[in-house]
């Protein structure tokens, strides 16, 4: 099975790839210190360019300026309505929460928000082909 992920690098999104390639998977990782920033629109289409014939992408990478909310609305145009293709995305509780105690959790919690809105829309379309891993508190560096 092709599975690519962003965020690979460290803390959860390398856990999963180095238990996915160890059990035998074609795995492939996104990550700024591999030279991809999913801020960046271009880097985003590189990566959806590389994901066209995978079977599996986890959407994993965080990003403040709204990078992983913007890579799941790419990856879900690029596989519009294929049914054998399997999404993962990595939210949080945090999205439950919208009285947030300062700037940072809120415009995180604000950004899982709108990925989890995404991910019912599309599940109600097209079925459970799409996965939300809504996490509790994690630390996962």
């Amino acid at each position: 099975m092709k599975v690519r992920i962003t965020g690979h690098t460290r803390g959860l999104g390398k856990s999963l790839h180095n238990h996915l390639k160890a059990l035998g998977h074609d795995v492939k990782g996104y990550s700024l210190s591999t030279g991809y920033d999913i801020n960046s629109q271009e880097d985003r289409q590189k990566i959806i360019a590389d994901c066209k014939d995978a079977d599996v992408f986890i959407n994993n990478a965080w990003s403040e300026y709204y990078g992983q909310t913007e890579m799941l609305k790419d990856i879900i145009a690029c596989w519009e309505g294929d049914k054998t293709k399997r999404l993962c995305n990595i939210s949080s509780k945090a999205s439950f929460n919208d009285t947030d105690i300062n700037e940072d959790l809120e415009r995180y919690g604000a950004n899982k928000r709108e990925q989890n809105k995404i991910i019912e829309d599309r599940i109600r379309i097209y079925g459970p082909h799409i996965l939300n891993v809504i996490l509790g508190c994690t630390d996962t560096r």
